[in-house]
This record gives structure tokens, sequence and C-alpha cells, in this order.
């Protein structure tokens, strides 16, 4: 279900989508989708997709690269760009324009963010073309932060798969955090990073495994 923010983002998409013409079946999606009419939304979203068949490349391109844009967070993302958008539009447009341009840092990052392919890996791919590409690092963090949560949220009573392998990830996190700039944001990803090493630590420290190192 749709919160708030999401419903206040929608509309403001509409609004701004409107100013062009050929982004108005879009427009009525959003104003539909944030005022809660789904099945007249998606109607107007279904008469979108089937006109921009007829759209050139670059026309299509400067939609996806404005709504991706747009899209700060994935709960923007996922509500703004639902599996037919996705599925017909974005992820076919951006893979076209990977083909065309191989060395785009930023097809790299849409793609990465579509959870299209191997999604870790366009990230990381983004971020050797593009160093300075924030977003790709603090979301490669996050989807590190997110497995080791995962396997550790059975402690104090089990741990799932190998801790020695969650401190090699957690230092290739910390490794991706030394590039970033300073923000709240960062400062919480080392925060949860050196808990989840506290508690890799602590469990090897209770239960040596086989050809266990010494942990740092």
């Amino acid at each position: 279900m749709s919160n708030g923010s999401d419903l206040d983002w929608l509309s403001a998409l509409a609004r701004e989508a409107s100013e062009h013409p050929a982004w108005r079946e879009f427009s009525a999606f959003a104003d539909s989708r944030s005022r809660g009419l789904r099945t007249e939304a998606f109607r107007h979203l279904s008469h979108f997709i089937r006109a921009t068949t007829d759209w050139e490349f670059e026309e299509r391109l400067g939609f996806c690269r404005w709504l991706l844009g747009k899209a700060g967070v994935f709960g923007d993302l996922g509500i703004a760009s639902p599996q037919p958008l996705h599925a017909n539009l974005l992820v076919p447009t951006i893979k076209q324009w990977l083909e065309r341009e191989p060395r785009i840092a930023e097809a790299h990052l849409w793609l990465g963010l579509l959870r299209c392919d191997d999604p870790s890996e366009h990230l990381a791919q983004a971020l050797v073309l593009d160093p300075g590409c924030e977003q790709a690092r603090r979301v490669l963090v996050d989807w590190i932060i997110g497995d080791i949560e995962y396997n550790q949220h059975e402690l104090p009573s089990f741990y799932i798969h190998d801790p020695r392998d969650d401190l090699v990830e957690l230092d290739r996190a910390a490794d991706l955090l030394a590039g970033a700039s300073i923000s709240d944001e960062t400062n919480r990803q080392k925060l949860e990073i050196a808990e989840l090493r506290r508690h890799s630590e602590a469990w090897l420290a209770a239960h040596p495994l086989p050809g266990d190192f010494a942990t740092h």
C-alpha cells in the first residue's frame, strides 16, 4: 500500500510530466495512482507504453533518464515504475543505451538499481567507470549490509552461512565507504558495519570453525 509521501511524490511527478505533451498518459497514470485509482492508472499506463513503441530511441531514453533521475529511493522507483513499464520500456531502453555506449556509467547504475541481470556487478562497473558515482557506492554498501543482517538474524542461536565470508564482505563495504563523501547516510552505514563486524567476530570467538583465522 502506498504511504502519504509516495502519493505526494506521484502527484508531483504527474505535474512535471504534464508539461510534455508526449508524456500526458504517463502524467495521467501518476495522477490516478496518487489518488488511489489503480484500474484507471494502469489503463493510462498501458496507453503510454503502446505509444512509446513508435518513439525514436533518443525520445525513449530521454523519458527513462528523467523518470529514473527523479527516483532517488527504491520506494519511489518501485511505485512510479511498475512491472509493465519496467519490463517494456525502462530495461530495454537502458540496455540499448549500454549497447550503443558501453562505457556509460549511468547506464550501469540504472540497470543495477532496476535489478537487471547481475545488479551488483552493474553497480560495481558504474563505480569503475565513474568513481564519483555516490549512489552506486551507497547502494552496494546497503546491499552488503542487508545480506549480512539476514545471515545474523537468528543470532544468538544460529549464524547463517560462514561469518568469515561476511567479514570479507564487511571489509569490502568499508573500502567502498572510504571513497564516499561524509554524510549522515555514510555515518549510519559505518556504524552498522561496525556492529555487524562485532557480531561476526563474537560468533567466531565462541564457535571456532575448521581452518579459522584470527579475527580482527
